[in-house]
C-alpha cells in the first residue's frame, strides 16, 4: 500500500479509507476540504429543520447549518483528540479535523439525498422509500469515518470506536445544554406541559 496522497483523496477514500487518510495526513492536505465538507454536512442537517418550519427562505437555514458544522467540527475533533489520549492514541489537532472532516463526505452526500428528497416532495412515503439507501450509506459511511479517524490517532479501530462513542457522547450532552440555554434566553424554549 502506498501513502502517497492522490488528487482525487475523496474518490479513494470510499475504497481505501485508511491509506487514503494516511496519505493526506502525510501530505499536510485536505484541510480546506474537511472544513468545507463539514459546513455542507451541517447546511444539509437544516434541511429536515426547514421543511417543519415552512420558511419561505433557505439561506438563514443553510448559513445557521454551515456555522454549526464548522463548530462541532473543530469542537468535535478536539474532543476526540483529547479522549484518544486516554486510549494511547495521539495525533495533531489538525489531522484529527482533517480526518473527521473528510470522512463526513459519505454522510454528506446520504443527508443531500435526504434533503433532496424532502425538499422536492412533501410526500413522507417518497423519504421512506430512501431509508434503505440511507441506512446503507449511514453504516458505510461509519465505516470510513472509523477508519479514517483510526489513522489520524494512531489506535486501533476498536479504541477508535470507544473514543468516537465517548466524543459522541460528551458532544450531544454539550450541545444541548448550550441549545437549551440559548433558547431559554431567547424566550424561544419548550415549556413542559
Amino acid at each position: 500500500m502506498t501513502d502517497k496522497s492522490t488528487p482525487f483523496y475523496l474518490l479513494t477514500l470510499w475504497y481505501k479509507p485508511g491509506s487514503t487518510m494516511r496519505g493526506v495526513i502525510a501530505s499536510g492536505k485536505g484541510h480546506g476540504v474537511a472544513v468545507s465538507v463539514a459546513a455542507l454536512f451541517g447546511v444539509f442537517q437544516m434541511a429536515p429543520i426547514y421543511v417543519r418550519a415552512g420558511a419561505e427562505s433557505f439561506g438563514p437555514f443553510a448559513f445557521s447549518g454551515a456555522v454549526a458544522g464548522l463548530v462541532c467540527l473543530y469542537f468535535m475533533a478536539m474532543l476526540a483528540r483529547n479522549f484518544a489520549r486516554w486510549f494511547g492514541g495521539g495525533g495533531e489537532l489538525q489531522q484529527v479535523r482533517v480526518a473527521l472532516g473528510i470522512a463526513l463526505s459519505p454522510w454528506t452526500l446520504v443527508f443531500a439525498a435526504l434533503a433532496v428528497v424532502l425538499l422536492g416532495s412533501s410526500d413522507a412515503e417518497a423519504a421512506a422509500g430512501v431509508f434503505p439507501v440511507f441506512a446503507i450509506g449511514f453504516i458505510y459511511g461509519w465505516v470510513i469515518l472509523l477508519l479514517s479517524m483510526s489513522t489520524a490517532l494512531g489506535i486501533t479501530p476498536l479504541r477508535t470506536f470507544g473514543v468516537l462513542a465517548l466524543t459522541f457522547v460528551v458532544a450531544f450532552f454539550f450541545i444541548s445544554f448550550v441549545a437549551t440555554a440559548v433558547l431559554g434566553m431567547t424566550g424561544n424554549a419548550v415549556a413542559p406541559q
